[in-house]
């Protein structure tokens, strides 16, 4: 857990160093002042969400094994102290709302999604939050409800948007593991979070030229994958442990290191990828 957490860490500060580095902002002063603003909530923000995850998370890729320390490990790093003492508290509720979202023009097969929102008329800053996948039946899996990652985002004025893909929980439709084509499986998974960033970019309380979306493991892939096509007001992708696990399928781990790998070289959109030492799907043998 600590070596994952350093990890976060790090790349949480590499990535604010280099977005104030690199700036996609237009106007002066001001909008440097915004950028910076808009990327320390999401620094912070995640920093704590990323505390509660790594405590227990019930969607993992793949349950973590123990595993020898690697370079993370010996790390030495002083107290994070985070600053947000100036933050508004929140209603216990968080505002939460459960909707239907169309996956489909047809509007024949809707996800069950959860929203999160502060008080007051908006216009938000939104993120949305990809679920990972448990074994077996995704029927059987729980509403994504991430209240940690939730609190922490809706404390910092962001509209927090959870939805279920097709086949999972409550949501209609199928889930289409698309055999060992793990490349295939993340963009039909990358449909249903484009379906849920377009419907959600269309309500009044939501800015729809500042989005992140994020995601955790099988979620994560999710994420990485609609980077293809974001949409034009999406800043940022987060990918926490992202990946699947398919055993039963011949070089599976070199098979998920592909898809990554075309994802990220056809995606225009600045992404943050955020692993451990003891990550299971990603071994130091597989990346040394």
């Amino acid at each position: 857990t600590y070596t994952r957490f350093f990890a976060l860490w790090r790349a949480l500060k590499t990535i604010r160093q280099a977005r104030t580095r690199k700036r996609q902002f237009s106007g002066g002063v001001q909008g440097r002042w915004a950028e910076r603003m808009v990327f320390r909530n999401i620094l912070t923000g995640w920093i704590v969400m990323a505390c509660a995850t790594l405590a227990a998370s019930p969607v993992c890729a793949d349950p973590l094994h123990d595993a020898p320390a690697g370079p993370l490990g010996s790390a030495h790093v002083a107290p994070i102290v985070l600053d947000d003492a100036y933050l508004p508290t929140v209603p216990a509720s968080l505002n939460e709302q459960i909707i239907r979202i169309p996956a489909d023009a047809s509007g024949s097969i809707t996800l069950e999604t959860t929203i999160y929102k502060p008080d007051g008329p908006g216009p938000f800053p939104m993120i949305v939050f990809n679920h990972g996948k448990i074994h077996g039946d995704p029927r059987m899996q729980e509403r994504s409800d991430p209240l940690p990652l939730a609190r922490e985002f809706v404390r910092r004025g962001y509209v927090v948007v959870a939805p279920n893909r097709r086949g999972f929980a409550g949501s209609g439709g199928t889930y289409e593991q698309d055999g060992c084509d793990v490349a295939r499986n993340g963009l039909g998974q990358a449909a249903d979070v484009a379906a849920t960033v377009n419907f959600m970019s269309k309500m009044p309380y939501v800015d729809a030229t500042h989005i992140v979306v994020s995601g955790t493991s099988h979620g994560g892939l999710a994420t990485i994958a609609y980077g293809l096509e974001a949409a034009s007001g999406v800043r940022a992708l987060i990918n926490f442990s992202g990946g699947l696990r398919q055993d039963s399928c011949t070089d599976w781990q070199g098979n998920l290191t592909q898809a990554f790998g075309d994802y990220a070289e056809k995606t225009r959109v600045p992404s943050l990828w955020l692993y451990g030492d003891n990550d299971s799907i990603w071994p130091s043998a597989l990346i040394g």
